[in-house]
């Protein structure tokens, strides 16, 4: 990399660094352009030449959480590849949960997210992953090759999609989100899997199931307390 393109890298580094400032002091809704330009010492055009819109600077920032995925994932190498695949999930779930303030606001304000508009890199990311793992699992024999592994990697997609935005919203907690992802992950797996594979799979939804429905209905008695309180 030459200079000019390192002065640019170092440019963009402090944009996306003062946007996360911006974002976690005031919220997306604080992130405007001119206030970005001045924190970061640079023009509006810059901003624009070195990232793009607003739109286009808060997928940067939830990219750039992602650009070490590839080699978490790669460091996962313990158990067969349906151990490796829920730990691969719950890396990618503890992405967000290592700065849950942040990227809650970061991905309330990010709407072609819930809007399906667009996917970002570390969606991508995260199917490329899955659909990798369920390939390893068929080629293991842990999985039948019934499906095409980017289908099965789709439905984890989508489980995992669901999970987060509820998450986002304030409709499950960390601990739930986290146990959402993982029994997504095991339910999609199980519509591939083998008879002797089954069973694991099986035992592992049940346990993960049971996490989710307890949270859910401690979330319902306290929601009816409440009302109970201000009626």
């Amino acid at each position: 990399m030459g200079i000019r393109e390192r002065s640019k890298q170092k440019r963009r580094n402090r944009i996306l660094i003062t946007a996360r400032g911006l974002i976690v002091d005031e919220g997306v809704a604080g992130l405007s352009m001119r206030a970005l330009a001045d924190g970061a010492e640079v023009s509006v055009a810059t901003l624009y030449n070195l990232l793009g819109s607003k739109e286009e600077i808060l997928y940067a920032l939830l990219d750039q959480s992602y650009d070490t995925l590839d080699m978490s994932a790669a460091a996962v190498t313990e158990g067969d590849s349906i151990a490796r695949a829920e730990l691969i999930v719950s890396v990618a779930a503890k992405q967000f949960l290592s700065d849950a303030d942040f990227y809650k606001r970061l991905l309330r304000g990010i709407q072609g997210i819930e809007s399906g508009e667009r996917a970002s890199k570390s969606i991508l990311k995260i199917w490329a992953l899955a659909e990798r793992v369920v390939a390893d699992g068929m080629s293991d024999g842990l999985l039948r090759n019934s499906l095409p592994p980017r289908l099965i990697a789709q439905m984890i997609l989508a489980s995992y999609s669901g999970a987060m935005r509820n998450w986002v919203i304030g409709r499950i907690d960390n601990e739930t989100f986290m146990a959402q992802v993982r029994l997504g992950l095991v339910m999609s797996l199980l519509s591939v899997a083998t008879d002797e594979t089954r069973p694991r799979l099986e035992l592992r939804a049940d346990e993960l199931g049971t996490q989710v429905l307890q949270s859910h209905s401690l979330a319902g008695a306290t929601a009816t307390t409440r009302d109970d309180a201000v009626a």
